[in-house]
Parts: C-alpha cells; structure tokens; sequence
C-alpha cells in the first residue's frame, strides 16, 4: 500500500495516512522538474527537490504496479500474453 505523507486524495488503509492518486503525484513531478529547470534553486534546495521528485517517481511506479496486477487479476486470459 502507498500511504506517502503528502497532499491527501484518499485514504485506504493505515489511519493517519493518506493515500495519493498516480494524477497528483505526476502533477508533484512536473511542478519539482520546473523548480529544478528554473535554475534558480540553491544547490541544497535542488537536493530536497530532487530527493521528493525520487520518492514520488516511486510512489507512482508503485501505484502503476498495482493497477497491473488488478488488471492481471480481471484478465486472467491476457495474463499470458502480457508475459511474452
């Protein structure tokens, strides 16, 4: 499950974390690549930046992970075919 302690969409889960859709999440990359295209952070703020970019970049591999495995799950018949 992907509970990561940022802007809240839903919740599922563990009480007191929120979970994030896969859209907010790209939309937090999006707006971290400008700030870091910008050029006008400082080398430490870039670092910060960079290291959320990662964790949400993580976060929204896992998030498509899960949809794929769902998928999986309702096509079994696909499944094969997927691996090939």
């Amino acid at each position: 499950m992907v509970c990561p302690r940022v802007a809240p969409a839903r919740c599922e889960g563990l009480p007191g974390e929120v979970r994030v859709s896969f859209e907010d999440e790209y939309r937090r990359l999006e707006e971290i690549l400008k700030k870091l295209e910008g050029g006008e952070l400082s080398l430490e703020d870039s670092l910060q930046e960079y290291e959320q970019g990662v964790g949400a970049l993580r976060r929204c591999r896992e998030i498509l992970t899960q949809a794929e495995l769902r998928i999986r799950e309702l096509s079994p018949d696909a499944a094969p075919e997927a691996s090939q």
